[in-house]
């Protein structure tokens, strides 16, 4: 009987928590509708400007799963050395794991890389 009540009280939990996420995706629209008129006399004046914050935007997200798949290539690597071993980095923070892979992501876009692959896996992907 205490299984079942708590699986209900977390199926409210669950819908008070989608209602949430829906009145403020609701309220974010909002504020966007209402700023709109402020930035289109901006956006006239700099055409190109939302073209630029659109490619800003796709290129982090772009090299954010690059990073996430990097990382996940040393963490699950069955050699014995790897990328996250050899810059000991194994029980560091996650979030200095994190931008250590952004890091590696984003330097590859440059040519420039100060981590390197350290085995075949990390290289194929690399």
């Amino acid at each position: 009987q205490g299984a079942m009540f708590r699986t209900a009280r977390m199926g409210k939990v669950l819908k008070s928590l989608r209602l949430v996420k829906q009145v403020r995706f609701f309220r974010i629209a909002r504020m966007r509708a209402d700023a709109l008129p402020h930035l289109q006399p901006l956006l006239k004046s700099f055409p190109y400007a939302m073209s630029l914050l659109h490619l800003l935007v796709f290129m982090m997200w772009l090299i954010h799963i690059i990073a996430c798949c990097w990382f996940a290539v040393g963490d699950m690597s069955t050699s014995e050395h790897t990328w996250i071993e050899v810059y000991d980095i194994v029980d560091a923070s996650l979030a200095n794991q994190y931008f250590l892979s952004y890091h590696w992501a984003l330097a590859n876009f440059s040519g420039i890389m100060e981590v390197s692959p350290q085995n075949l896996a990390e290289r194929i992907f690399a």
